[in-house]
């Protein structure tokens, strides 16, 4: 299996993010949780900082050495922010849009 190399340090995880009729979300390359609550889940992956917002959001499943995460809920959508800009947080990031 050939994997591609992050500056050569770590193999890239593969990424995917797969959302199930608006009520789950699977996502594979997880590297971290920044934070979580029922309206919002931040969290880190090889691609970007990943905002999954909804209502009555669960973590249902947490394998970081997986990189894997499932959420249950009701999912409004879910946005992807490069790393310089998810340095501003969340309110500077809505402001500026």
């Amino acid at each position: 299996m050939n994997k591609e190399l992050d500056t050569g340090r770590r193999a890239l995880r593969p990424h995917s993010l797969v959302i199930e009729g608006r009520q789950r979300v699977t996502v594979y390359g997880v590297e971290e949780l920044d934070c979580f609550h029922e309206q919002q889940i931040v969290l880190f992956t090889e691609l970007g900082t990943l905002t999954i917002e909804g209502e009555g959001l669960h973590i249902d499943k947490l394998n970081l050495e997986e990189g894997q995460l499932i959420v249950s809920g009701t999912i409004f959508g879910a946005v992807y922010t490069d790393e310089d800009e998810a340095q501003g947080g969340f309110l500077s990031r809505l402001w500026n849009r």
